[in-house]
């Protein structure tokens, strides 16, 4: 019995969200962007799907993404600034959406050679699991992969 208590205990921890760090959006609602010209919502959709768009306030006119996400698993997303909304999901990777110059949002994956990996903001780094981590590290001149270079808050 007491086994049992344990081993429950066990699963129940490694079950846990992890803490969330000040600035990163990791509950549904609506987020705006740091001048407020854009909107993030994000819903919880049927089988506790996340779903999500960015919207103008001025046009309504909404961006989505390819793909939604499972709650279950580790996801946040982060306005860097008006132009860039960091989003990351332990079941699909992590992307940045650009703003380009005709307000259009595009979604760019993080993958092993991305360049963008080394632009993730320390709030989000922080947030991120250890593989994910590895995947924008960079060995820097001290031999630390701990952080990638260039990576900030602003």
């Amino acid at each position: 019995m007491k086994r049992s208590i344990v081993l429950i205990a066990f699963l129940l921890a490694g079950c846990s969200r992890p803490q969330v760090p000040a600035g990163l959006i990791a509950e549904p609602g609506t987020y705006p962007s740091p001048s407020g010209q854009w909107v993030l919502d994000v819903s919880r959709g049927e089988k506790t799907i996340v779903q999500y768009a960015i919207t103008n306030i001025q046009s309504g006119v909404a961006f989505r993404p390819e793909h939604d996400f499972s709650e279950v698993q580790r996801w946040a997303f982060f306005w860097e600034s008006d132009s860039r909304l960091w989003c990351h999901s332990s079941d699909i990777g992590t992307s940045l959406w650009i703003l380009d110059e005709n307000a259009v949002w595009a979604q760019h994956w993080l993958t092993s050679d991305s360049k963008y990996g080394k632009e993730i903001p320390d709030t989000l780094f922080r947030f991120l699991p250890s593989s994910a981590r590895r995947m924008g590290a960079d060995t820097n001149d001290t031999g630390d992969s701990s952080k990638p270079a260039g990576g900030n808050d602003q």
